[in-house]
């Protein structure tokens, strides 16, 4: 890839990845938290999980320019999603002695997100169709 493609595609990621991390912390700004942060992790992460499904089957299913989908992908889902919060969040869990509440968060968080992923598929196939 040419440097000046590189560079526009860089700076569609940049800019989705700006617009991730902002919705991800207007979320958390809303208080409708836990101060652990744990509620919030889950629902950002099963949010995105429908959202990359939803997506990636519009993505394949139509005709998108080559920066949307690292705009859309790497940039805003990544930006909105955790996975570094999940797995600190599973830490300090396990850390203070509570692992059956670290397991359901992993069990939710890997399950629901899976889940949401297929879902996100399917009702993406549904609104094409």
């Amino acid at each position: 890839m040419a440097m000046p493609a590189l560079l526009a595609e860089g700076l569609c990621v940049a800019a989705g990845g700006a617009i991730g991390s902002l919705g991800r912390w207007g979320l958390m700004a809303t208080g409708w938290f836990d101060s652990s942060r744990i509620w919030h992790t889950v629902t950002v992460n099963l949010i995105g999980a429908f959202l990359i499904g939803a997506l990636w089957q519009i993505c394949s299913s139509t005709t998108v320019t080559r920066h949307i989908q690292p705009f859309l992908f790497t940039g805003i889902l990544g930006g909105f999603t955790t996975f570094s919060t999940l797995a600190l969040d599973t830490t300090r869990l396990l850390s203070a002695g509570d692992a059956l509440r670290a397991a359901i968060y992993l069990a939710i968080s890997l399950a629901g997100g899976i889940a949401a992923c297929i879902i996100g598929i399917w009702a993406a196939k549904t609104i094409l169709t």
